[in-house]
């Protein structure tokens, strides 16, 4: 098999055909093709809870801001992980494998140097983002 530039496995011809057959389907084979793939691939997570993703991410959605926000931050953390910890193990650098509760979510060790990363979303208020101005107190 061919590789592009990043590595990952170019998508064959056979692929490519059952995309455009996907493409062709209603809205309802769509859907009973998305179930068929979930149940003969689930996630661990769904394996562990018993439960499908579309009913974590419904639940997910019902849920209150606090919910989200926190739900978010795990999902920044897991993003920062897979898309920037690469780049920098490339530099040399090696992630550790944290278990329990730290003030930092990730952290980065090279020739005895540490570097202790906390991952951080913008607070939305109203779908947008919530700006913290200093408090002026009269002098």
């Amino acid at each position: 098999m061919c590789r592009n530039v990043r590595g990952d496995l170019l998508m064959s011809e056979a692929i490519e055909a059952i995309k455009k057959l996907i493409d062709e389907c209603s809205d309802y084979e769509r859907l009973a093709l998305k179930k068929y793939l979930q149940s003969s691939l689930p996630h661990q997570l769904e394996t562990e809870w018993g439960i499908d993703s579309d009913l974590i991410l419904s639940a997910i959605r019902r849920s209150s801001d606090l919910t989200k926000r926190g739900v978010r931050g795990i999902i920044a953390e897991a993003v920062f992980e897979s898309e920037v910890v690469p780049d920098v193990r490339a530099l040399g650098w090696r992630s550790v494998n944290l278990t329990g509760d730290y003030a930092y979510d990730v952290l980065l060790q090279k020739d005895g140097v540490s570097a202790r990363i906390q991952i951080k979303l913008q607070r939305l208020e109203k779908g947008i983002p919530k700006l913290y101005y200093p408090k002026r107190y009269p002098g």
